[in-house]
């Protein structure tokens, strides 16, 4: 391919990222609205921390309250990252 199809094709997904994201919030209202969200995560914590440098994915839940005022309740993966701050922070940062 061309440098000039590449450089094309990369400028178009920068037009249609915010379309896409347009799609995104209709279809997950849950970023409807810039209020802020009360969320809970639930997870095995304890066993995310003492594995940490294993870095294992568990099962974990988030749970929130809709605009409805219904109760969201998402089945999640827990997983420790990072490097060096798994050995510096007592409780390791997670995604």
């Amino acid at each position: 391919m061309h440098r000039s199809g590449i450089v094309t094709i990369f400028l178009l997904s920068g037009v249609m990222q915010p379309a896409l994201a347009q799609d995104r919030a209709v279809e997950r209202p849950l970023f409807a609205t810039d209020s802020t969200l009360e969320l809970t995560i639930e997870g095995p914590f304890e066993r995310l921390t003492r594995e940490r440098h294993a870095k294992p994915e568990l099962d974990g839940i988030v749970r929130y309250t809709d605009a409805q005022g219904q109760e969201v309740v998402l089945d999640v993966g827990l997983s420790p990252r990072g490097n060096s701050r798994l050995d510096i922070c007592s409780f390791p940062p997670f995604w």
